[in-house]
Parts: C-alpha cells; sequence; structure tokens
C-alpha cells in the first residue's frame, strides 16, 4: 500500500504521532477508512475514529459489524468486493455534507454510551487479570 499511496500528494503517511495531536488528525478528515482482511477485534482507531465522530467505512469481520451500524454510523464492506464497495461508500459520502454530519453525530453519540474511556480500561484490566466473565461486552447499538 505504501508504494503505491506514496506518489499521490493528497497522501501522507505519520508516524510517532503524539496521541495529544490526534484529536486534530481526525479532526482533519471527513470519514475513517478501516478495511481489513483479517479477522479483527476491536480497534484503537476505530474506537478513536468513532470518538471524533468519523463515519467509518470498515470491513464486515470481527466487531465491526456489531459496532458499525451501516447507514447510520458509518459502512460495512463485504471483503470479497471489498476494493468496489470502499470506493462506492467514500462516493456516497462525498460531497454530501448532511450525510457526513449525521453519521459522525451517531458515530460520536455511539462511542460515548457504549465504548467511553472507563468501560475500556476497565475490560482490559478484567482481561489482564483473568477475570473475562466480569468483561462488559456490550458494544452493539442495535
Amino acid at each position: 500500500l505504501d508504494s503505491v499511496l506514496k506518489n499521490y500528494n493528497n497522501v501522507t503517511w505519520m508516524t510517532n504521532t503524539p496521541r495529544d495531536n490526534m484529536p486534530d488528525l481526525y479532526g482533519a478528515a471527513d470519514i475513517a477508512l478501516i478495511p481489513g482482511l483479517m479477522r479483527d477485534g476491536m480497534s484503537m482507531a476505530l474506537a478513536e475514529s468513532l470518538s471524533c465522530g468519523l463515519p467509518v467505512i470498515a470491513t464486515n469481520r470481527g466487531t465491526y459489524p456489531e459496532i458499525i451500524k451501516s447507514g447510520y454510523s458509518g459502512t460495512l464492506c463485504n471483503p470479497e468486493n471489498l476494493y468496489i464497495e470502499v470506493i462506492q461508500a467514500i462516493e456516497v459520502f462525498f460531497g454530501n455534507d448532511n450525510l457526513l454530519q449525521q453519521m459522525g453525530g451517531n458515530a460520536r453519540t455511539y462511542a460515548v454510551n457504549f465504548i467511553p474511556r472507563e468501560k475500556c480500561l476497565q475490560n482490559y484490566k478484567l482481561f489482564f487479570n483473568e477475570r473475562y466473565l466480569e468483561i462488559d461486552n456490550r458494544l452493539s447499538a442495535t
């Protein structure tokens, strides 16, 4: 991906970005694109994107279908047609400020209600202390 995208002037890879700068970087975006072919769990990029009020375009795998409701807080794409469906999803958002605002607001509301920082930290603590049955795994807004 890097070898293809490095030829474009509108793509910048950023590394070692201080955590304090992340809200400003997310705030400069219109959407978050989180495609993946592997089965992912809850990613930090997803939590941060939702918290910053970004609609998310992600793969319909792992925990993403529990967290992202297509047409509400983002769009889920099938892994078999990922390339085409991501482009189609971007085209739906392109120039549609009302949709971006509506889904961005829904994304932020979801993050505040279902994945607040305190809940995530508590879940990690329970996980690392092998207290799995006490983990609050309520993620689905539906």
